[in-house]
């Protein structure tokens, strides 16, 4: 897995090797962020995935998850470039990448 990316293969074999349609059909219904695309090969950030997974620990129901999923996809939008949404406990907020020194 590449620093902060989760590809398709490892997302299913994480969910217990669900299948490609059961990601579209949770894609769709919008209980995960829709998947990004670098070199035609679909990706999901980690933090998304991760704050998607922790809600359902904590017993999010799907109307809880489709709010989630909303504001993970709202802040993709809205966070410059570089800067990384983290999420905690369904708030999300944006960090700034930090320069090397």
């Amino acid at each position: 897995m590449e620093q902060g990316k989760i590809r398709k293969q490892p997302l299913k074999a994480r969910w217990g090797m669900v299948g490609d349609s059961t990601i579209a059909r949770r894609v769709k219904h919008g209980l995960v962020t829709r998947p990004l695309l670098e070199c035609g090969l679909p990706f999901w950030p980690v933090h998304e995935i991760e704050a998607i997974e922790r809600a359902r620990l904590r017993g999010a129901g799907d109307l809880e998850v489709k709010e989630l999923v909303a504001a993970l996809m709202l802040a993709r939008t809205q966070q410059p470039a570089g800067a990384i949404a983290s999420v905690d406990q369904g708030e999300i907020s944006l960090q700034q990448p930090t320069s090397p020194t």
